[in-house]
């Protein structure tokens, strides 16, 4: 996840307790991930894997994280 650091929260369903804080983590094909970010860096951000068959196909996602005021 471009822009942001993570912190898995579950893996196939089971939790992850005491995950460190991620830039980038290893997803096996049919593996789900929970993670949690903090959205504290505006911008528009992408979500990608490194495989390039995969990009081909389209498979990641882009979004968008904006200000608020309180």
């Amino acid at each position: 996840m471009h822009g942001h650091a993570f912190r898995e929260l579950s893996r196939n369903d089971r939790l992850e307790r005491g995950s460190s804080w991620h830039e980038r983590t290893v997803v096996a094909p049919l593996e789900t991930l929970v993670v949690a970010f903090g959205a504290d860096n505006p911008g528009d951000r992408l979500i990608h894997g490194h495989i390039p068959e995969h990009h081909a196909d389209s498979m990641g996602t882009q979004f968008q994280v904006t200000s608020t005021s309180a």
